[in-house]
Order: C-alpha cells, then sequence, then structure tokens
C-alpha cells in the first residue's frame, strides 16, 4: 500500500507540473512530462490491481477524484493548446498564399517584375 501511495504522489506531481506547463504555454518540457506520466500511470495501474484491499478504497477514492479532476483540466488545456497550434499554421498559410497575390501591374495589366523594369525600382512600392 504504501508503493502505492508513493506512486499516487510521484503521478500527482507529474500531472500538475504538467498543468503548469500547459497553462504557462511552454512545452520545451513536455514531452519528458508525459513520458513520466505515462510510466506512472502505468506503474499505478498495476499496483492498483494488486496491492488495494476492501479496507483501502475509501481512503484512495478521494485522491483518485483529486486526480481524475486535474487529468481532465489537463485534457481540456491539451485540446486547446492543439487547436491554438492549429489555428496558427492556418493564418500562416493564408498570409502566404496572399503573399503570393500581392503584385505590381504595369498599365495592360501584366504582371510587372523588377528585373524587367530598371528604371522603376524605386517608383514600385
Amino acid at each position: 500500500m504504501s508503493n502505492l501511495k508513493a506512486t499516487l504522489s510521484a503521478l500527482m506531481k507529474v500531472v500538475k507540473a504538467e498543468n503548469t506547463e500547459l497553462r504557462s504555454g511552454v512545452y520545451t518540457t513536455m514531452k519528458d512530462t508525459l513520458s513520466a506520466k505515462s510510466n506512472l500511470m502505468k506503474q499505478l495501474e498495476a499496483g492498483l490491481q494488486s496491492e488495494v484491499g476492501a479496507q483501502d478504497k475509501p481512503a484512495l477514492a478521494e485522491d483518485l477524484k483529486r486526480l481524475e479532476s486535474i487529468l481532465k483540466e489537463n485534457d481540456y488545456l491539451m485540446k486547446s493548446a492543439i487547436n491554438s497550434v492549429r489555428l496558427a499554421y492556418k493564418q500562416l498559410s493564408v498570409i502566404r498564399n496572399t503573399e503570393k497575390k500581392v503584385g505590381a501591374y504595369n498599365r495592360f495589366g501584366k504582371t510587372l517584375y523588377m528585373e524587367d523594369q530598371h528604371g522603376l525600382r524605386n517608383k514600385l512600392v
């Protein structure tokens, strides 16, 4: 049971660290955090299947509820972060495509290239 409590405590620390990373928007250590969380979740699952007796369940229920609450919040924050990155990529794509459409034209409506009009180089915007 003490091994299970230690695993649960370590998992809570990792999940809180993940929460802090998601809230701050700094994802540089996220890979390590997710790896540690995955390993601790596996240990917790194995411990819950083997070590928990009927008398221990009420004591663990409260800790597991707190863990579940933070995990749900992290899930929401992670989805928001992913959607933000997708939106940023979409906006960059729009900007790149707009840049391709902007150009200068001569009085006949043909595309004007800088190398074609050396004398007008300073006059083009």
